[in-house]
């Protein structure tokens, strides 16, 4: 599996544009959101990094190979890029101050299976250091998203990047499926 493919998996599996209008904002101060959404990110990210941290042994344990591994996470995640494609997200309800960090920034926006399952991958096949990256990336993409107003001309130009991040994390798993495939 390629590290610039597990890059784009990540960074666009959490789709950072796609998040920006529904993170928590409510009354908050631009510094509050970038706060929140960083917070979040980061809580969500760790728990990625232990998961690529653990993808040898898992794929060891569950007498896997990094190869099959890889094909099973280009899958979801293929699956998982189209059900936000046609899925509009919408403002889960939040905790109250910064505890909206965890619910929902960190779980249900940044922690999915399918993001799982790729650190999983990337971890199982030496590409821990891209994951890391990616990882590194999301979570800068997400404070980034936090501070941007989406009223106006941004808010086209954010839904046009959640829709080419969407295409690119669908070529990004049609790519590590057949990565996986043909490495099998």
């Amino acid at each position: 599996m390629s590290g610039w493919l597990v890059v784009i998996a990540l960074v666009g599996g959490v789709n950072a544009a796609r998040l920006a209008p529904v993170l928590p904002r409510g009354d908050r101060t631009v510094g509050e959101r970038v706060a929140v959404g960083g917070l979040g990110a980061l809580l969500a990210c760790a728990v990625l990094g232990v998961l690529v941290a653990a993808g040898d042994a898992t794929a060891s344990w569950l007498d896997v190979s990094a190869p099959t591994f890889a094909v099973a996470a280009g899958l979801v995640l293929v699956l998982g890029a189209i059900a936000q494609a046609v899925r509009v997200p919408r403002a889960e309800p939040s905790l109250p101050g910064r505890q909206a960090a965890v619910v929902p920034v960190a779980v249900p926006f940044v922690l999915r299976p399918d993001l799982g399952l790729v650190c999983l991958a990337a971890g199982a096949s030496d590409t821990g250091l891209a994951a890391t990256v990616g990882l590194v990336l999301a979570v800068t993409s997400v404070v980034a998203a936090a501070a941007i107003d989406v009223d106006g001309v941004r808010g086209r130009v954010v839904r046009w990047t959640a829709w080419g991040l969407g295409v690119a994390t669908i070529a990004a798993g049609i790519a590590i499926t057949v990565d996986g495939v043909l490495a099998v």
